[in-house]
């Protein structure tokens, strides 16, 4: 995900480089060519200085900044990590601090207001804070490394770890050209592949039964299609789907998308049995409804709401109550409506029902109609 920080600042990546769908990179960011990014990464530069100021976090070319990995940096300190450099899995880089060529830094280890030379090997959980490491050294797993440590002790690069420092940059080199050609396929972003479920002995399971075949939705849900058969959907997908429509509708989800459809906000308690009526009614219809009765003031739970996201605010105060009646608001619109409960009721579940991209309020004459039929049908049945 490729996003802008406060001040403006975008990303730059270069064309040849891998990032990760689900990775984030915020603000000014610089990644130059064949850089691997991997999954649930974070490099985010959006701090600034006393005078507003911010460098650049710079990853060199045919680095690979793996899954989970950190990188940040205090008010908009220099983060650099140079050429052929690898930061393993949960590793934390936060500026000020300089990571130089062909460096390996190992999983969980955290640099920090630091400078680590070339070719340095810093094992996992390790810590180097506040000490600039000359190069060609070798940090052992757990180590802290401080203002005080006599680096005279610290080992050299042995060429064992040399060779393990450029077979995990060849890696990442090889695992960012074969993503690149995979990147196409990213654009179908959920795939839905038949499976029949058939037992081995028994043939065709029935559908509370999981399929037999070994592994097959280990890592996947599975429902049956109406041909008999069940559908793979792969969770990842589904991931990456949420993350990309919640992006997209900056959390403003449809109507029948939204956890929360509804509230029903009371102005004082004595609206509070009306309200709880309401949202009784709206809930058997199979809407997701939720009530506010906290002794707060109106407008302050129309801002709450809104805020949240909440797609459509119900407001029940002592005179709607009495009359039977609601002031229906929606998050995309300044204005409000007054409805009876029963055209409330039916408007809401009619949008929910049609699945419309139309807010609630805003139904077209035709769904208004079908809204009304509904209503009707709804009374004969109950008559």
């Amino acid at each position: 995900m490729i996003r802008k920080n406060p001040r403006g600042d975008l990303p730059v990546v270069h064309d040849s480089a891998f990032v990760d769908p689900t990775a984030i990179l915020c603000g000014r960011v610089v990644v130059h060519e064949n850089v691997f990014v991997g999954p649930y990464a974070v490099i985010r530069a959006d701090e600034v200085d006393a005078n507003g100021h911010m460098e650049a976090i710079v990853i060199g070319a045919h680095s690979n900044i793996q899954d989970g990995v950190v990188i940040h940096s205090k008010s908009g300190a220099t983060v650099t990590v140079g050429e052929r450099t690898s930061i393993a899995h949960r590793a934390i880089v936060h500026g000020p601090c300089t990571v130089g060529d062909s460096v390996f830094i190992g999983f969980n280890s955290v640099l920090f207001n630091c400078a680590v030379g070339e070719g340095c090997v810093v094992r996992h959980n390790a810590v180097v804070d506040g000490c600039d490491l000359p190069a060609g050294l070798y940090v052992p797993s757990t180590q802290r490394i401080g203002p005080r440590t006599d680096l005279a002790t610290i080992p050299k690069v042995t060429a064992d770890a040399c060779e393990f420092s450029e077979d995990v940059v060849r890696t990442n080199n090889s695992l960012v050209q074969g993503y690149k050609r995979l990147e196409g396929e990213f654009l179908i972003m959920c795939l839905v592949l038949p499976w029949p479920i058939v037992h081995p002995a028994h043939g065709p399971t029935s559908s509370s039964e999981p399929p037999s075949r070994s592994g097959a939705f280990r890592n996947a849900s599975w429902c049956d299609c109406r041909s008999g058969g069940a559908c793979v959907l792969h969770l990842s997908a589904v991931l990456m789907i949420t993350g990309i429509v919640l992006e997209h509708y900056a959390r403003k989800l449809l109507f029948w998308l939204a956890s929360v459809q509804a509230v029903v906000a009371t102005i004082a308690s004595d609206g509070d049995s009306c309200a709880n009526e309401m949202a009784g009614q709206l809930t058997s219809h199979g809407l997701r409804i939720e009530t506010d009765p906290r002794n707060e003031k109106i407008g302050y739970k129309i801002r709450e709401h809104r805020l949240a996201k909440v797609p459509v605010l119900l407001v029940v105060g002592k005179r709607e109550a009495k009359e039977g009646i609601v002031s229906l608001r929606q998050i995309a619109r300044k204005d409000n409506e007054t409805l009876t409960l029963r055209d409330a009721v039916v408007r809401l579940e009619a949008a929910e029902a049609l699945r419309s991209t139309c807010s609630p309020v805003s139904l077209s004459p035709i769904e208004r109609r079908r809204s009304e039929d509904k209503g009707q049908f709804a009374e004969a049945a109950a008559g």
